[in-house]
């Protein structure tokens, strides 16, 4: 099984990158910024021979982006798609955090297309992984007390089944 994933050089994406076998990796540092349509497309032409395709890469509503993309251009063939999603797609923010309250809107707008595509006719198979906060190290501390491991995310990613939410 061929993988290609979003997001390789940090966090889950890296984990996975490092630790599993026959991965390819798309991330800004390779000229794979899926913020720009044309590296899009350039990430969908190179998963051609990939069999999944995690879109672990955040990037406002481009995550988004690729994974209708991705649909569009790989429906009729037998690939899987998983979708890295959040917890804070569910929640309701009392606080006045606009980039908190940003992030659980692109991360929503990805799980409501995931839905919806499910609804469609194709081949494609698709996965939404609704993630509780993952610690990648990046602060000193975790910053919620409540919290799953890189490498604890990187299984449920990788042991999740069809139609995970």
């Amino acid at each position: 099984m061929k993988i290609g994933i979003t997001g390789h050089t940090a966090g889950i994406g890296k984990y996975i990158f490092e630790n599993y076998p026959n991965v390819q990796g798309f991330s800004r540092s390779n000229g794979f910024d899926i913020s720009k349509k044309y590296n899009r497309k350039k990430i969908l032409d190179n998963l051609r021979d990939i069999d999944w395709f995690i879109n672990s890469a955040y990037s406002e509503f481009h995550q988004s982006s690729l994974l209708l993309e991705f649909w569009l251009k790989y429906r009729w063939q037998n690939k899987r798609i998983i979708n890295i999603g959040s917890k804070a797609a569910e929640n309701e923010f009392s606080e006045n955090n606009i980039s908190i309250i940003e992030y659980a809107m692109h991360k929503r707008s990805l799980k409501d297309l995931c839905v919806n595509l499910q609804k469609c006719n194709s081949q494609v198979s698709l996965s939404y992984v609704n993630l509780d906060y993952v610690y990648t190290g990046k602060t000193e501390v975790p910053l919620m007390p409540n919290y799953i491991t890189v490498a604890q995310a990187a299984t449920i990613i990788m042991e999740s089944n069809n139609d995970t939410f």
